[in-house]
This record gives C-alpha cells, structure tokens and sequence, in this order.
C-alpha cells in the first residue's frame, strides 16, 4: 500500500508553487494584448448575469456600476473615425468594417458627444434601452446597434488610431492614450478604448448577499456569480494599475508635458513605482511593455521611454553636450568636433558622471549620433 502521507517540509513547498502559479496566470492576464483583452471584456458584459447586475429591471437590484478615473476621458478622436490606416498593418478590414455599419456613424454624430458619452458610453443614470430611446429619439434597434457598435469598436481601437512607432524588432505597439491639457491647464488622461475610459467597476458585495438570501439569483447563476465577480475583480486590477502608472506620468513629467523640452524629463525606475503601488515589479514591467501615449504636442512615446533610467539621462545630456558643440563651432570656438574622449570629459566635469571612453562611443551609437570623424565630414 502506497504512503500517502506529505511530510511537514513539504507543505511549505506546496503553497509555494500554488502561490507561483497564481503569480503565473496574473502575469499571463496582465500581458494580454489590449484587442484580447478588449474582447474578454466584451464577452464578459454580454453574459446575462453581467446585464443583470449591471442593468437589473428592479433599479434597487443594481450592484454593479461603473466609475472612471480621475483626469480621465474619452479620446475625442474616437468620434472622428479615420480610414486612412496602413492597409499592411493588420489582417483587420477597417473599411469593410466601416462600410458594413455606414448608417452608425451619422448616427453617433447626430447624436451629440454629450449624449453619446451619457447614454451609451457611461450610462451612470442605468436607463434602459427604452428610456434611451425616447431621450435620444432613437428606435429601441437603432439603441442596440449603436451598443454593439462601441463594444465592438473597443475591441478594434488600437486599428482606428495605430501606433506609428516603428521598431527594427517588428515591435507592434498600441497607442493607448493621449495626454492633453484642459481649459484648467492641467493635463488629462484621453483614452482611445471606450473599455478604458469607462473605468473601473463598482460592486456592491453587501447588496449581493442580501440578493442571494432573498433568491434574486437563480442556482444556475448563484453558481457562476462568484467566478463573475473574480473575472471583474481582475479587469479592474489590470485597468486600475495601468492608470496609477499613466496618472503617475502626468504628476511626475508636468514640467516636460508643458514644455516639449526633453531636458525636463524626470527619468524613473519601475521598482520605485512598484513600491509606491504596493505590486511586484514584473507586473509594471508587464503593463509598460508595448504600449505608447501620444504627449500633447502629437509625438508618440512608448510608456518604457519614461522608465528607462540612468542611462537614458546621460544618452540626453550627450545630446545637450553636441548641441553645446553646434554653438561653439558655429561661432568659431572650436575648430572640430568633440571627440568622445572630449564628451567624456565633460560629462565628468560638468555632470559627476564617470564613464569609460568605449561607452560614451556605445551610447552615441544607440542615439544614432555619428563619430566627430563623420560630423566633421559633413560640416
């Protein structure tokens, strides 16, 4: 007869690898692509039970709402539907798309962006597709094709307004956000996904035991509820750490935002806001991989520019040294340009900073700056 028996040691050993393997799927979660996960968020929210608890018919039995973030909005581009992407881009047919739902889009402008962001984007006041209908003088048809139209436009987002960095990796990066300034003068959070810029959800845990214990639910749906609300539990987990790492740009980078002066970026490190967020670092790590915002004056910077460290910091006062070299040689200073023994010179005396020669020469390189030899060539 076999010994079934599990020796103290090995408990420990257990919930280690139990612990691992939760830490693997959240991992796996957190890196979804943005149109995945856009589409298990749209999947989620067509489930029945969602509607349910979301859009009850008994507006008492609402238990679950939405709530945005702060400084945060709807991108405006997203009213302005842009054809003219690169075809090659993505097998995704935007055209098509487009042609075969060409009667949404006078519908959406006629109906206002106020309207639009109130009732189907928002729907604070959870009124039904009814009440929607008379408010907007809309066929209750029309209403459920304008929901389905911004569901499934969040799932394809990223191919209305794509990034336009390119990489030498094949990188494909999705532009997530702008950041832009108010008529306050601070800067806001505009999201291109109508899943994003909704926010988190709200639930109310103390109304859904009362609901239970009145039989609201069904046993079908008393038995898939608590796999439901750990579903949301972990989008909202995803979206809130993505918007604590973009609203922790906007309180960081206020003087480079306002200024388009790479001089005043404040170069930070992913542990540091880890730490600040109470989460491991492979999750930021995780959510900065990939994605890009696009700065107030329209340049797209991916969201690891702004992650990059020391490094970065000495590669932009490199770049501040031979604006300095322009000068002098412009102005008859200097005869030729600095070598990268000169630039190591400089970067000691006037920074602190103590670097090998051979390394100055391998940040030029990453910066695409050319040697003094090439630079004096082409003056």
């Amino acid at each position: 007869m076999y010994n079934l028996s599990i020796e103290p040691g090995q408990f420990t050993q257990i919930k280690q690898t139990q612990k691992l393997v939760a830490r693997m799927k959240l991992a796996n979660f957190m890196n979804l692509p943005e149109d995945k996960f856009a589409c298990l968020v749209n999947g989620m929210e067509n489930d029945p039970l969602f509607k349910k608890l979301i859009y009850p018919e008994d507006k008492k039995e609402k238990v679950i709402s939405y709530q945005r973030f702060l400084h945060t909005d709807l991108n405006t581009n997203f009213y302005e539907l842009n054809e003219n992407i690169t075809p090659d881009i993505t097998s995704f047919d935007v055209v098509s798309f487009l042609e075969d739902r060409k009667e949404i889009i006078p519908m959406t402008k006629k109906l206002g962006i106020d309207k639009f962001k109130q009732y189907f984007l928002y729907n604070e006041g959870n009124y039904s597709n009814e009440e929607i209908s008379l408010r907007c003088g809309l066929t209750i048809s029309e209403v459920e094709k304008l929901n389905n139209f911004v569901n499934e436009l969040a799932i394809h987002s990223e191919f209305f307004h794509p990034s336009r960095i390119t990489s030498s990796e094949q990188i494909c990066y999705t532009k997530i956000a702008s950041l832009e300034k108010d008529n306050s003068g601070d800067f806001f959070i505009r999201y291109y996904s109508p899943n994003l810029a909704r926010g988190r959800y709200v639930i109310n845990y103390e109304k859904i035991a009362r609901l239970k214990k009145e039989k609201v639910f069904s046993k079908e749906e008393t038995k898939k509820l608590d796999k439901l609300l750990k579903k949301l539990e972990l989008i909202n987990l995803r979206k809130s750490t993505l918007n604590q790492i973009l609203y922790y740009l906007l309180q960081t980078q206020t003087k480079y935002l306002k200024s388009d002066d790479w001089k005043k970026i404040k170069f930070l490190k992913q542990k540091d806001l880890a730490s600040k967020m109470g989460v491991h670092p492979s999750v930021i790590n995780r959510m900065l991989q990939y994605r890009s915002i696009e700065t107030p004056w329209g340049e797209e910077k991916p969201l690891k520019y702004f992650f990059t460290g020391k490094k970065k910091e000495i590669q932009n006062l490199i770049r501040d040294i031979l604006e300095e070299e322009k000068d002098e040689l412009n102005k008859g200073i200097i005869t030729y340009p600095y070598s990268d023994g000169k630039i190591k010179n400089k970067l000691k005396n006037e920074y602190k900073i103590a670097l090998a020669r051979r390394t100055v020469r391998e940040y030029r390189k990453e910066i695409e700056i050319d040697s003094s030899f090439q630079r004096r060539i082409k003056k």
